[in-house]
């Protein structure tokens, strides 16, 4: 197990060949230098106090389960679990706003996820090739739109009310629209 607090490692394969690595906590920030790469890695544990994960975070993380996310991270950034085939789920905090491009792509055992309420941004292929998705909860279905070439048309309520139909239009119909909801 590790523990970073402050980190000054630039090397973004600095963890690759740890083959015992399993559980990595992230007290302070979680440093942007790419992608960790760690295949044996099978827990994050993210603390109070970080804001943001970073681009490509934990890309490719084939064995990555567990991840716990506190209610400070308000963005989660492009590519951030792209690729972590093995993630059946993840709770998403209640202070998250943006949920970036690619964030999930790739999530092949990802089977459900609720959107919190304080989302306001689902960028494009967010959930694109979570191929187990079966299930998308939203806690605020109001005020919804999907843009595709600069064109926003409105998503209607009861279709995010509907868990199987949000999952569908979230995992593949509009998968390639960016989601934005208005206030």
């Amino acid at each position: 197990d590790l523990t970073i607090s402050e980190f000054n490692i630039n090397n973004e394969s600095a963890f690759e060949n740890c083959p015992s690595l399993s559980t990595i906590t992230f007290v302070d920030e979680i440093p942007n230098f790419g992608y960790w790469r760690i295949p044996a890695l099978t827990t994050v544990i993210i603390e109070d106090g970080v804001t943001k994960i970073p681009y490509s975070a934990f890309r490719r993380c084939s064995n990555l389960k567990n991840v716990t996310i506190p209610n400070t991270v308000t963005d989660i950034a492009v590519y951030a679990f792209k690729g972590c085939t093995a993630l059946e789920s993840i709770e998403l905090p209640s202070s998250l706003e943006k949920i970036g491009i690619w964030a999930f792509d790739g999530c092949s055992a990802l089977k459900s996820i609720t959107i919190p309420g304080s989302v306001t941004e689902i960028d494009f292929r967010a959930f694109e090739d979570c191929t187990s998705l079966e299930s998308v909860i939203f806690e605020n279905t109001s005020g919804w739109q999907r843009n595709r070439s600069g064109r926003y048309v409105d998503i209607p309520n009861e279709d995010l009310a509907d868990h199987t139909k949000a999952a569908e239009l979230l995992g593949s119909t509009y998968v390639d629209e960016y989601w934005s909801r208005t206030e």
